[in-house]
This record gives C-alpha cells, structure tokens and sequence, in this order.
C-alpha cells in the first residue's frame, strides 16, 4: 500500500532564515517521504470528499491579471515585446548574483542577445518594484498573471539554468522520482510527454529562485521534486556551485513553457493540447501499532484441537472486550488467523448468506454489513482467541499514540495558503493529528500541531481579535435593547463584568447581559431563533440574560443550531455557569463560516428583536468585518479588477498632468432606452396618470402587464398618415419603462379639458407657431414632431408662440368592405337586410334602442323588440317616429304602434336583439360588430347618432350610467372621428363629442400652459409600435376611485412614441476643452434587441475607432468612462492598446447637458448619417485662464444646464449686449463677468440640492460644496469605518492595562478569586428607561397650546381645505410626550354647500405604541355608532423636532391604510380626501402641517419596507403634496378612546399591543400620556418596595 512521495511547496516564514530552512527542506524531501498513517480500519470512514479536496493545493491558479501588462506600459513597453520581457525576467531571477547591481553587464548582454532594451527593462524593474525593495523578490501577484506571462518567466528561469533529459537519455537518473501512478488523473498527460523527455533540471543559485522555480511550475499545474544535488549538472569554469536542483515532470503544461525556450537549447515537439491538472500531494500509507500487535500475535497463536472453533467456549472478559471492536478490525483478525481454520462456504452456511458476502465482509468493502456475519466473527474472535491475546489487542487498540485517529505528518514550511484554505477541511471529525489543544486567545481548538495552520490562525486573531469580536457584539446587542427600553418593558440593561478568558473558555459560562423587567415578563419554553409561534407558558421572571458564544467551525461540525442548543443545555444545568436567573439565551456565532443561531427562554418581543438586530450586527460589526478582511487577505481573495483607482473629488487633478486623458460619455447614445439626464430619462409618460389607447380602451402600465400575462401580443391605436386610425400589434419588449428621477413638461388647458405630462424629450405631434388660434388654415404650419422640453424653451423666448394639438382621429378608423352594403357584418343576413339604406336605417335604431337602457327592450311574451322613447331625450318622439316609418318602409317591418312605444313584432328581429343581448359582459351594452373594420366612420356615427337622440338633448352629449359602457363610447367616438372627453359621477356620465376645430385641435400658449418641472422621481413607461410614423394617442387620469376606476381624465391627443432618435457619444480631453462628438443615427437600432447593452458596446467601438484614426502622439493615456457598465466592453476592444490606461469615476460628470446646447443639439438632430465633429468647450478661455479653471468652469455650466435649464441660460447672459460668437458655445465675458456668472450657477446648484434634500445650504463645508458639483456622492463620517480602523491599531501600552478580579466556584463548591489583566471585555454598558424626566416635560405641554403655527407656503390649489377646531388640537398636545410619537384617527364632514372643505369633528385614539420615528397601530379600523356620519379624513401624529417635509415613515404608513382599507366600503379611506396632520414641537410652540399623498406617494408608500432610514431609496417630494388647513374655535369636536378604561398608550406595555388585537369605541377625553392607568407596572414596583409587611392596625384586648 506504500506509494513514493513526491512533494511541492513554497517558503513563506520570513522570520527563519531562507537558505537554512530551503536546505534543510530539500534534504528532508530526498530521504524522508510524507507518511499518512492511518488504521485501514478508518479508512472506510474517511469521507471520500476529504480525501478528494483535503490533500490537493490550488491550483493551477486560473485568475489572470493583467499587473504585468500595466508595468509594461508604464515602462513604454509595446505589447508585442511584453512576453520576450517577461523571459528576460525570468532568466534575471535566476542571475547567481545577490548584488543586483554587479548583474548589470549580465542582464545587459542578455538584452542585447534578445534584441530588447536594457534601459526599458530597467524601468520595468522599477515599476514592478516601486517600493524600492529587492528586485529578484517579486511580488505575489505574478503568479495569478496570464499564463502566459508566467510561461515566459519560468521558461527564462530554464532558459538561463536549465537541461532537458531526453527519453533517450543515458544519465541512468530516470525521472528522478516524478513517477505518476497509473490511476491518476494526470498519467495519461504525463505518459504522452514522458516519450519526449523525462523531466526538466533547473539549477537555482539561491533561495528565492528555487522558491520561484517551484511556485512557478505549481501556479501552471507542473510537479516538480526538490533535491540539493545533482551529479550529471555541469558547472562552467570556476563559477558557484548551484544550491538547488528543481526536478519537473512532463506534461503539457511544461512542453507548452518549453516552446517559449529557444529552439537551440531543446527541441521538444509542442503538446496537441494543454492539460493543466492541480498538483496533488502523495503519502505513504502504514499500519498503525494495533495491526503489528496482530501480526505479533498471530506467530504465538495455536489453534485448539477443534476444527469447527466456533463451538469453543469463550470467557465472559473475551466476550466484553470483544464486542468493543468493529466490523474492520474483527475482519482483520479473522484474515490474519486464517478464519481459524474455516471454509468460506462454511461460513456462509452458519449465517445464512453467500460466500460473495463473506469475502466482501473481510476485504472491508461492505459498509452495511451483515449483521449475522458480524456476530459471526465476533463469537469467533472471542471463542478462539485466549483472554491474554484478546486483552493485548485491544491494548494495542487504546494504547497512547496509538488510538482511533487518522494522522497526516507534513513538515512546517509546508504551503500555507493551501493549509489555511483547507483548515476547517482538515480539522473535522474525520480526520485527527495527535492529542486535541486550545490555540491561546481564541476558542480554536486544533488536533495536533499542525505549525503552518497554527500559525495562520494566530495570524487571523493577532491583537486580542477574539476578544475584541466578543465585546463589540455584547454592546452592539446592549445598544439595540437600550433603543427598546419601553416597547420591551425593561427598566435596566445591564453589562456584566465577566472574566477576560469568558470569550474561549468552553466548559462554562456566564452572563454577558442582564436585564431588568419593569415588571415580570411571561417567558417562554426554550426554542430557537428561528422557530415561530413560542409558548409563554414557563412561568415569569423579573431578570434576563444573554450569554453569547463564539466558536470556530470546521468542516464536518459547523451547525450553529445544534451547538446554541447543546450550550444552553449544558451551561444552564452545571453547578459552574454562573447566570443571574433560570431564564435567558444564548447566542452562537460562528467565525469561520460567519452564521449565527441563539436557542433559549425568549420573553415577549425579544424574539423578531434580536432576528432584525443579529441580521444587521453580523454585517456591520466593526470586529467581525476586520476578521473577514483579514481572512481574505490571507487566502488571497482579491477581485479581478483593476487596480487603478477610480476618478474622484481628491485626485481629478490628475486630469492636467502631462497625459492625455479622455472622458468617455455613452449617456446619449440610445435616445430612447438609454437617454438619461443626470439619474435618468425616457421619453415616456409618468405611470401613475397617464393611459395609452388599446383594442381594449385606455389602459395603464399595470393593466397591459397582467395583459401580457396570458397573450402575446397587445394592439395599439396609430396615428397614421392623414389622420387615419389604425391598430397596429406591439409584444411585450415594445413596453418601454424607466424607474428614476425625470425631467417632465406639464401641459393644461382647463377650458378645452386638455391636460399632458411627458418627459422633456418626448415627440409630440404638434403645430407650434406664432398666434396659430388666429391664423387662418392655410398659413399654419403643417404637423411636426417637436420634443416637449425644446417647445417649452421656445416659448419662455417668445410668448406669443403657440403649440396646437390632434386629439382626434380624422378620417376615422380604417375601413374595408363599406361600399358593398355591409355584406361582412353579422346582422345584415340575420335580419334579411338588402342594400346601404336598410344598414343604415338599423343602424340608428340599434344605437337608440342601446341607449335607451331604461325604456328599450325585449317582450319575450310576444316576441318583439320594444322600442321606447329615452327618459333623457324628451324631444326625440319626432325622431322616433320618422325612424320606424324609415324602417316600415324600406325593410317591410310589422310595427305595432302605442302611446310612445313601437313594438317590432318580427320574430327574426327578436331572435336577433334577444341573441345579441343575451352575449353581453357586464355593464357592457355595445355589441361585437360595432369593432368590425366593416364599421366606417359614416356607419359609426349613425349608430352613435341613436344614442345621442336616446339618452341626450344636447346634440354633442351622450349620457350613460356605467363606467365600462363611457369607457366604450368614447372609444367608438374616436373610431368615429370625434374628439370626446366625459364629466360626471357614478349615477351619470356625460360623454362630449365634438370635430370643431376649437375643440377636437385645441391650441395653447407655451409660455402661460406649458410648465417644466424638472427632476420628478418616479417611473414612466410608453409604447413603441411599428406604424409609419409612430404617433399613439394618451390621455391624462386626474381622479381614480378607491376601485382604481378612472372618474375624470383629460381629452386624449395624438403624441409620439419612443422612436429612436439621433444619438451621441461624447469624448471630452479636459486639459485642452476639445470635445470629440460622434452622431449616432438612429437608423443603427433597426432590428436590434437589447439596445441598452449595445449602446455600450456601440460606444466602445467608436472610441477604439477614434483612438486608431489618430497619430500616436495625440491619441490618450488615459481612458476614464462615466459609468462604470462601460468597462468591459472598452477592455475588450482596447486590447490592441495595452498602454492606454481604463479607470471609472466617482464623479457623476453631467457631460450629456451638452446636447441642451442649441448648436450641438440641432446638429445631431438633424444628422441624416453618422458623423464625427470636433467642438471646442473651452471657447478662447485658455488665453486667460488655466485648464483647471475652465474644466471648474464647464463642469459648472453643465451641472447648471442639467438641473435647470431655464434659468442656467439666463445667468449666462448677464444683459441683453451678451452676445455668442459665431464660433463659440458659450457667451462671450470678460473675467469679471465669469466670476460673478460662476458664483450664480453655484448658487443655483446648491440651492437645488438643498431643497431635494433638505440641507441647509450654509452648513455645507468647501469639501462638499465641491464633490456637490463634481457629481460626487457625499457621505456623512462613518463611526463604523472609524471603529475598524481603531481595532487595527496596535495594542495599548501595559500601564494602561487593568487588573481584573473575578469570583467563581469550581464543581466542588470551593470560591476561586482570580486577578488578570488585560485590555479587553472591561468595557461598562447600563441603562435605564427615562420616563420620568419626560413625565416632568410633559407638564409644560399646554402652554405651547398658546402659539400655535399652521404652515401655508406651498400649498396645492386643487386638495381640500380641513378645518380642525382647537379644543381638540389644544387637548390633543396636552395629553402627549415631548419625544414619543401620539397619533389619532380624524373623523369630519363637509358644510352644506361647500363640498371642497372638510371640518374634523373627532379624534379617534386608538391602543398604540411608538417610537421618535413612527407609530404603531391596529389593523382595526375604528367602528362606532358616533362615527357612522362622518367620513373618515386621515389621521394625526404628534413629533419631536419639525420637518419641512412628511417623513418617509409616514408615507409608508398612510399608504398601508389606504391599501388595507380598499376593500373594505364602510372603512375605505380616500386617497384625495384623507391627509396626514403633523403637529410638531417646536421650542415653546407647536407646528400643524397637512399634507395629501400622491399616486407616486402610494405606490411608494404600499412597496416600502424601509422604516428606519431618514431618506430611503425611491423617496422624494413628489410623494405628497401640502395641502390647506385652518383652526377655528366655532365649533368643537370630541374624542373617542378604547373601552378599556380609556387605555390607549401603550409604551409601557408594549408587548400587551398586537397588530391583529381588537378594541371597542366609549365616548370619553383621552387620558393623558403618563397616565397611571398607562403603566400600571411602576406602580407595583412601588407595592414590591414595602416587602410583605402589611399596614399594621392596633385593636384594643377586651379580656385585658
């Protein structure tokens, strides 16, 4: 079984000496093999995996970097010379000289034989080694360069010291020990090379290129052998002799390093192909003692004078020490003493199985086996074998050293990455090395002395880590539970002082945290942290603990679960844990495989606490993220990318050095998709208000998603041609859809019911003119595509200049088969219909008896359709009658005439309106054919023409009762060519129809009805069909109902879709302001998909051209891209380039404001081909000013542009004489004038920034105003990031150190005082709730009922106004906390004949519980005979500080009742109608303020999950909007609190409130907020203070 030992490994302990230890390890390879010893009785329980992934190094090291690349071209190195370089490294490491310098003729003859510059590869040195030191010490990172990079460096090594033993060889060496067994992975890839040659000699002069030469051949997948002599090397003249000799084996690997060897030294045919397989170690494989005892006792054995020795009797001390040993060593036993004289078929005949089931039983191969066999010869073990030699075994068996465990012996320097990787692999259960010991200062236990692993533990936790990871968890954990004093019901938490050694000693434990209750908390039965629905049924408790437990898992035992458990079991059932109370937790944490886990006693709300709290602790955790670190460091777990740092506020000087450097903007290249503004831009529609038209009728974003559900295909209603509707089918790609901040553009017009808000950008189809509405039709201009943000520019220059709307379709819809009598629409057959006058005469008199909802019919008795006159056409019996005369007449109808009724007694007719009606869906009434292309604009009108005389007098109007018959309608209206908007509520619904031109083309004024509003956050979506010239119609939703029914939209109008546009990519060189421009034509994006991903790509193509088109002098160093998705396509089309450096930036720089520029922006627009152009940003600046000051400048101006264009232009034209060169971009200033322009930009800059997020301006520090313009993300000080650095510091001066002394009891009884000093876990933690103080504050409340502020300043013109009266506002403030939230549901009605006031006549105080941040209510809604008039208005909270905004928190929860309550109708809150008060204290004072949800707000508010953070992601001001409101004292409200004695705070009981508890309603004053009767448990605090004496009453003794 024993196998010769090959090895591989590298030194890395610096602190012996390298020439000491290189030797004495070389030495010890050549004589002494690396023996695995193991029992062959364990070696079928070694898990296959171990012996798979234990024993096999890293490699070869498949990470390619690209380190050597980027010192090549900081040396001028061109590409093609990098691999003849990196050769000439590796014959310059293999220099026999330690004296660099002395090698200088040397490596200078080397270069000249190469034909390479000495003076270039000097440089090359130097940038591989920019700290100055040894040359020749190279740094890590070469080994995970290319591969063929390393290649070339090894094959230098050879090149300089090495031979080629031919297989023809006659040296009688052979391959020097590289043998490679035959079952091995990699024996058929050595056999095939082993025909070549047989190994590969390298000589090395010195330590560190023996050391290279071996690391080398491991990072490329090549075994090598180390030997300090070799007699066949011949050394040239009276040179040194060479101190190592590194044997490689052959492979492919090797002969593909020997084809970069020149030709001359070795001609070794190349490999088919290269198979680089991990170099694995080999170990001889030995008995241990308990097998040798064995043997010894098998010579000394004779057999009784029975053959059949299985009857023999046995002594009961046999039989005990027998029944001890396993299948394996019973197996053993029997093969040694030759089954003792027994057949195999014997055997089997005694136990029943097969002769196969015997052998595989002795050979060890079954490993469930036969428990008949297994008694078998266990009885026969001890029947045969004395008391004395059973005795001996099992000595040998438990002997010391000599027991169950698998030993691996490898030597001290063996490779320590491989070791630290593999440690928790090599520590398991499975695998043991010697007696089991406590690695110092940590809770690391180890299975012998493994020195190298040993050694990078202690690494990992130098300078107390372990303790420091103890400690900074027990106070994050004591941090969490002060913030939760009240919720909780804690009245103190307290750090224990605990033993230095508590955080690694693992036989007992203590408490690390104790709280005290205000009361007695309910407890729990111990479960674990992850288990849901505990049982407080283990009594009460008034003391808590937590103990918290670290372990270091390894690979067979890191279930954190089970070992919490097992803790908690242990410690709180020995005599030596010392814990204040039966109840608590204990908390496990891993560090090596970075999980957690707690089991104990929880008491209510600790629970889902510490879940949220562990999650985030063992993230943020200052302690525990520098052990990460550490860790990744030492298995060398870096990221591939480049190391070059990215462009920032702190280094962009870097930009005016002596290189070029170009910024690369791909922000415009996809106008569609991908043209952002500084967060991002589509041009699209905002999605909460804004429906497109569809075969189904307007329908939303979400609508056509669930849509796509289940069809493929959805059709969309064109504009084509000359006003022609036609319907044209997108699929689910075509929906284009954008989440981020935009720039809109608000169109309104309140008397043409016209109203649109599109993104800047989007293509409007529109007439935009000079005074259009009096101009006559032929001097208008034609329609155009205009984008709405270049109108609106248009119209703040010139405000007579109007934009003239399509909201119709005029031609109708397109039509087909109209001339032939209708022949294709189902009624003409059904009813026997003939020509064009019949169609049109049933036409009218369908459409009426439709509209006639409430009069119209069928008589099922008699058969006929009735036909009535409308109740809303008083005037229409004329009408009627000249309809049915029509119809007599012409189609030869039976019509029975009555007082205003015809009744149509045709039974074909009957049958017909009977099946058509009995088809319809819902509150629909239009029948199927109406849709048909058959339907031409003149039959549709007819048929509208009936409804209009049935439900309307006004010849315009139609009227209906449901919203999905309105909704029909006014589709069919378009269908029909009018321009049709409705108004009404859900009793009636007035459609308007109209083609006059006033109407059906409305125009508006730019400069008085177009509004921009620039940087909204929310999401827009558009459509894009493939009609001719891509127009759809849209309308604007401005109310929905609580059933997201749409009750009042804008008039639809034709618009433009997402058609691409004309693109740029921008190329900027800020030292000299040349700015490349190259036009992308739209036409680039036909047929694509996925056309984000390939603007990018597009992008880099371009530049890759740019940079070839140019002379090398002029073409960049640097490449730095503005968004960080442009990296890898530039380093994949730069790779002809290696010189030019690729880095991303920090600074969102807002290059694309420079299409805002009329001149580059109409050049692009108008480009008809791709172009490249060349612009100058910098104007003549340069002749005044440096490069530094005129990148401030332009970077300046374009953050301005960006954020408010408007204005931005306005400040660059200070007076009317500022005049724009033609050749210029910019206006023409002097010095001066720039100063006080720049100053005005800067101010509208931060101005904008202060407002979005809610920063006094004045307070910014020069540094932030800085990275504000740079477009850098400005972070506050993070005390986390100054914890880690502390922790790395080096430890405190031993003076400072303090002694600790501790008490304990040991397990028999007897007290221990220990003192140690150390600097760790000595840190104090206590709190305790401070109620009181604020009960004392509370008192002060009512005088800020004395000033009282209502905010005014932007409020909406449209919301409600609400009216609070203050008595309720006056008792309300009285009754709360200075800090903690208090809120209340309000409850009003509106004043006859004022519907838009609202007038609060109740405050409904619910059970709550809260915090400085937000509160927390029932789901139940109030309910109560007293509130069943009034409509519920929203709610009321109290706060701490004042805002000027509403808080994400309360969006989130307004939103959540709003969606809780949709579907309930006696509960249902209104969006419109509802709003949340603030009443904020202010110093002596208090602030009311209202505000009103926005649709934005209530998607954001339904989705957000985020209620800590002061600004999450997605919120912005445009979730709400203020609204009116007003105090008065005319009149007053009440209060309703709960039944419950009118309990309804809850902080001091916080695990008493449920979201799912219930409550009644009594009409009561509130109590106030430190009310007794809300915290009774103080109070019997108070009765516990006075002990079990009762009040003593002195009676007098009448016997006396």
């Amino acid at each position: 079984m024993t196998e010769k030992a090959f090895y591989v490994s590298e030194h890395e302990n610096c602190e012996i000496k390298a020439l000491a230890a290189a030797r004495r390890f070389a030495l010890s390879l050549s004589q002494e093999p690396i023996t695995w010893e193991i029992e062959a009785r364990m070696l079928s329980s070694v898990d296959p995996r171990v012996l798979r992934h234990t024993f096999q190094l890293l490699s070869p090291v498949t990470l390619e970097n690209s380190g050597f690349e980027m010192c090549c071209a900081q040396a001028g190195i061109d590409s093609s010379q990098q691999n003849d370089f990196a050769r000439l490294l590796g014959r310059w490491i293999a220099l026999d000289s330690d004296d660099a310098l002395s090698s200088t003729a040397s490596l200078k003859h080397a270069s000249e034989q190469a034909s390479l510059n000495s003076d270039a590869f000097g440089r090359l040195i130097c940038a591989m080694n920019a700290d100055g030191s040894d040359s020749r010490e190279m740094s890590e990172w070469l080994l995970t360069d290319r591969m063929l990079v390393r290649e070339h460096i090894l094959a230098g090594l050879i090149e300089a010291n090495g031979t080629v033993c031919s297989a023809d060889c006659s040296c009688g060496h052979g391959d020097r020990g590289l043998a490679v067994p035959e079952r091995s992975a990699r024996y058929m890839d050595y056999a095939k090379e082993r025909q070549k040659y047989t190994h590969v000699a390298v000589a090395a002069y010195r330590e560190s290129a023996a050391l290279w030469i071996i690391r080398l051949a491991r990072s490329l997948g090549i075994m090598c052998v180390v030997s300090s002599s070799d007699p066949t090397f011949e050394v040239s003249g009276s040179g040194p002799k060479p101190a190592f000799y590194v044997y490689l084996a052959p492979c492919s690997s090797l002969s593909s390093v020997l084809q970069q060897v020149p030709t001359q030294m070795a001609r070794i045919p190349p490999p088919t192909a290269v198979c680089r397989l991990p170099v694995e170690y080999r170990f001889s494989i030995s008995r241990c003692s308990v097998y040798t005892a064995v043997r010894d006792l098998r010579s000394d054995y004779r057999p009784g004078p029975s053959k059949r020795a299985l009857y023999q009797p046995s002594s009961e001390h046999s039989r005990d020490v027998a029944n001890s040993f396993d299948n394996d060593l019973l197996a053993t036993i029997a093969a040694e003493f030759d089954l003792f004289g027994l057949r195999l078929s014997e055997i089997a005949t005694c136990t029943g199985t097969s002769n196969d089931a015997v052998s595989r039983f002795l050979a060890r191969k079954d490993v469930n086996a036969d428990a008949r066999l297994e008694n078998f010869f266990r009885i026969l073990v001890s029947s045969n074998l004395s008391p004395g030699m059973v005795s001996s075994i099992e000595s040998a068996r438990r002997g010391a050293g000599y027991g169950e465990y698998v030993g691996l012996t490898l030597d001290e320097s063996t490779d320590q990455l491989f070791v630290l990787a593999n440690g928790a692999v090599v520590h398991n259960s499975n695998v043991y090395i010697g007696f089991q010991v406590q690695l110092d200062l940590t809770g690391i236990f180890m299975h012998g002395k493994l020195p190298t692993l040993k050694i990078s533990y202690v690494s990992l936790f130098r300078s107390h880590a372990w303790q420091k990871s103890h400690e900074s968890l027990i106070l994050d954990l004591c941090q969490v539970l002060d913030n939760e004093l009240v919720p909780l019901q804690i009245d103190t938490v307290q750090k224990e002082a605990i033993h230095p050694r508590k955080s690694y000693k693992m036989t007992s434990s203590a408490a690390d945290i104790t709280c005290f209750a205000s009361y007695k908390w309910p407890v729990s039965t111990p479960s674990m942290l992850t288990d849901s629905g505990e049982r407080m049924d283990a009594g009460t408790t008034q003391k808590y603990w937590i103990d918290v437990q670290l372990r270091w898992g390894d690979y067979d035992s890191h279930d954190i679960e089970r070992y919490t458990r097992s803790k908690f079991l242990d410690y709180t059932t020995d005599s030596m844990s010392i814990y204040p109370s039966p109840t608590g937790v204990v908390i496990g944490v891993d560090l090596a495989y970075n999980i957690y886990s707690a089991y104990g006693n929880w008491i209510p709300g600790m629970k889902p606490l510490m879940q949220q709290a562990m999650a985030k602790i063992m993230k943020a955790s200052p302690a525990l993220y520098v052990i990460r670190e550490r860790i990744r460091k030492a298995l060398q777990l870096f990221s591939s990318e480049p190391t070059e740092s990215y462009l920032n506020s702190t280094n962009y000087a870097e930009l005016f050095s002596h290189q070029t450097c170009w910024f690369v903007d791909d922000t415009n290249v996809y106008r569609v998709t991908v043209q952002k503004t500084f967060e991002g831009n589509l041009t699209c529609f905002p999605v909460e208000d804004h429906q497109i038209l569809t075969e189904h009728g307007f329908w939303s974003l979400s609508q056509v998603q669930e849509h796509f559900k289940s069809h493929a295909t959805l059709s969309i209603a064109c504009y084509v041609d000359d006003g022609i509707l036609e319907y044209h089918p997108i699929v689910d790609a075509d929906v284009t859809i954008d989440h981020g901040v935009h720039d809109l553009v608000e169109m309104r017009k309140a008397d043409a019911d016209m109203s649109l808000m599109p993104t800047s950008n989007h293509r409007m189809l529109l007439r935009v003119g000079r005074a259009l509405g009096a101009a006559d039709k032929e001097s208008r201009p034609a329609l155009e595509v205009h984008t709405a943000g270049a109108v609106a520019e248009r119209g703040l220059r010139d405000e007579d200049v109007d934009a003239q709307f399509m909201a119709r379709f005029v031609a109708g819809r397109s039509t087909k088969g109209e001339e032939d009598g209708g022949s294709e629409l189902s009624f003409v057959a059904a009813l026997g219909l003939k020509d064009s006058e019949q169609v049109d005469a049933f036409l009218e008199l369908c459409g009426y008896w439709i509209g006639g909802e409430d009069s119209c019919g069928l008589d099922s008795e008699g058969q006929s359709v009735v036909v009535r006159q409308g109740k809303g056409a008083v005037n229409s019996s004329g009408y009627l009658e000249d309809l049915v005369a029509r119809l007599e007449s012409q189609v030869g109808l039976d019509v029975r005439r009555s007082e205003q009724s015809y009744r149509i007694a045709d039974p074909r007719w009957w049958a017909y309106f009977a099946g058509q009606h009995s088809e319809q869906r819902g509150d629909s009434r239009l029948w199927s054919w109406v849709w048909s292309a058959s339907m031409g604009m003149r039959r549709l009108r007819l048929l509208l023409r009936g409804l209009q005389r049935a439900t309307s007098e006004d010849k315009s109007e139609i009227c209906v009762s449901s919203i999905t018959l309105r909704d029909e309608i006014q589709r069919l209206l378009l269908h029909a060519g009018y321009s049709a908007v409705f108004r009404g509520d859900e009793s009636r619904w007035v459609l308007t129809f109209t083609e006059s031109e006033e109407l059906a083309e409305p125009v508006l004024n730019v400069s008085r009805q177009f509004r921009s509003v620039s940087q909204q956050s929310g999401t827009v979506w558009c459509v894009t069909v493939p009609s001719r010239g891509q127009y759809i119609m849209v309308r604007r939703v401005l109310a929905s109902d609580q059933g997201g029914n749409v009750i009042s939209a804008s008039r639809p109008v034709v618009v433009g879709n997402t058609k691409p546009i004309n693109g740029a990519m921008t190329i900027l060189n800020p030292r000299t302001g040349q700015c490349f421009i190259k036009v992308i034509h739209s036409s680039v994006w036909a047929g694509q998909k996925r056309l984000g991903q390939l603007a990018k790509w597009k992008t880099a193509e371009e530049t890759v051209a740019l940079v070839r088109s140019l002379p090398v002098e002029e073409q960049p160093n640097q490449l730095i891209v503005s968004r960080k998705g442009m990296l890898d396509p530039l380093e994949v089309t730069m790779l002809d380039f290696p010189n030019i450096t690729i880095r991303g930036s920090e600074m969102q720089l807002p290059l694309q404001a420079l299409l805002k520029i009329e001149k580059i922006g109409d050049m692009i627009l108008k480009a008809t081909e791709p172009k490249m152009s060349l612009w100058s940003c910098y104007d003549n600046w340069l002749s005044s000013v440096s490069p530094y000051t005129a990148f401030s400048r332009l970077v300046l101006i374009l953050r301005a542009l960006h954020i408010n264009n408007e204005r931005a232009k306005i400040i660059l034209r200070p007076d009317k004489s500022t005049v724009t060169e033609p050749h210029h971009l910019w206006p023409t200033l002097t010095d001066e004038q720039w100063i006080k322009v720049e100053n005005q930009l800067k101010d509208l800059i931060l101005a904008d920034y202060g407002k979005k997020n809610n920063v006094n301006v004045a307070s910014l520090t020069a540094s932030e105003i800085r990275d504000i313009i740079l477009g850098m993300e400005i972070q506050a000080p993070s005390q986390q990031r100054q914890q880690i650095a502390e922790i790395e510091k080096q430890a405190r001066e031993q003076s400072q150190l303090t002694a600790v002394t501790t008490k304990t009891q040991n397990v028999h009884g007897d007290e221990i005082v220990v003192t140690t000093t150390s600097n760790y876990e000595t840190q104090a933690f206590a709190s305790k709730t401070d109620w009181r103080l604020r009960a004392i504050a509370a008192q002060n409340l009512p005088l800020r009922t004395k000033h009282l502020y209502v905010a005014s300043d932007d409020i909406s013109d449209t919301a409600y106004t609400y009216v609070l009266p203050k008595n309720l506002l006056q008792r309300f403030i009285t009754i709360a906390d200075p800090r903690t939230q208090v809120a209340g549901y309000l409850y009003g009605v509106s004043p006859k004949g004022n519907d838009q006031v609202k007038e609060i006549r109740s405050i409904v105080m619910v059970p709550q519980w809260a915090t400085h941040l937000h509160v927390h209510l029932p789901d139940k809604m109030p309910s109560h005979e007293y509130l069943r008039d009034l409509e519920p208005l929203g709610w009321i909270h109290t706060m701490p500080n004042e805002m000027s905004h509403l808080s994400p928190q309360d969006v989130t929860i307004h939103a959540r009742i709003l969606a809780r309550t949709a579907d309930k109708p006696r509960q249902r809150w209104d969006g419109e109608k509802t709003v949340v008060m603030t009443c904020a204290f202010t110093p002596g004072s208090c602030s009311l303020t209202a505000y009103k949800l926005t649709p934005t707000g209530f998607e954001w508010g339904r989705e957000n999950q985020n209620m800590t953070m002061a600004n999450p992601e997605g919120f912005s001001p445009a979730c709400f909007e203020r609204v009116q409101m007003l105090l008065s004292d005319r009149f007053m409200g009440f209060f309703m609190v709960p039944e419950d004695n009118g309990v309804w705070n809850y902080n001091f009981m916080g695990p008493a409130h449920r979201a799912d508890m219930s409550y009644g309603l009594q009409l009561d004053v509130p109590r106030e907020f430190f009310d007794e009767m809300h915290r009774p448990s103080h109070f019997i605090n108070f009765a516990d203070l006075e002990g079990d004496a009762g009040d003593e009453v002195d009676l007098e003794d009448e016997f006396e």
